[in-house]
């Protein structure tokens, strides 16, 4: 409910992003028209998204579990890892695998998704009070733009991985995600079917 609190980290981690080269220049300014600074905290949400779809699907994709939920230590807000959480085995899907925490438990490998859209859920509802300047419920945000962004991103980053892993060039891989949507959904469901197999033991 700090709102000037709130700004103050966005707009200086808004600012270290641009210094560091990873966000446009024109997004510097603090200052500005009130069209001008909801432009900047629309694109701040939008990147956001863009940021958690891709590192989600990185995660999926290269089985790295990092835990995505509860206290938000584990990840940085550009996606750099922190804590990669407690791994008992490496290459390996390891779909139900959790560290129990009771009465909470972590996520798993195929649940980081819906947790890292729930935290791009928050970043709309902080763009939102921040151009607004009054909060709404974080329900409010279900189908949010940036969400939608989310899931577009997070399948093209997938899908682009999925296609790196089997030896595709570059251009290969835009060609395929470009012409051969059909059959890439269906190799990929079946890549899936073996990768998350298990044995009755």
């Amino acid at each position: 409910g700090d709102r000037a609190r709130l700004e103050a980290v966005v707009d200086l981690f808004m600012e270290r992003q641009i210094a560091n080269g990873d966000w446009p220049k024109e997004f510097a300014s603090r200052t500005g028209t009130k069209a001008e600074r909801a432009k900047r905290y629309r694109y701040f949400a939008e990147r956001m998204a863009t940021t958690f779809a891709r590192v989600t699907a990185t995660f999926e994709s290269e089985y790295i579990f990092c835990w995505l939920d509860w206290d938000g230590d584990n990840i940085l807000a550009n996606g750099g890892i922190i804590d990669y959480g407690s791994i008992r085995q490496f290459g390996l899907y390891h779909r139900d695998y959790r560290f129990d925490d009771h009465p909470r438990w972590s996520t798993s490998i195929p649940e980081q998704k819906k947790k890292a859209r729930h935290l791009v859920q928050c970043f709309a509802q902080i763009r939102d009070y921040l151009i607004n300047g009054e909060r709404s419920p974080l329900s409010t945000f279900r189908k949010d733009p940036v969400l939608a962004k989310f899931d577009r991103e997070f399948k093209l980053e997938r899908d682009r991985l999925l296609l790196r892993n089997i030896g595709l060039t570059d251009e290969l891989q835009r060609l395929a995600l470009e012409t051969l949507p059909d059959l890439l959904e269906a190799f990929r469901k079946a890549h899936a079917h073996f990768e998350r197999a298990q044995s009755a033991k």
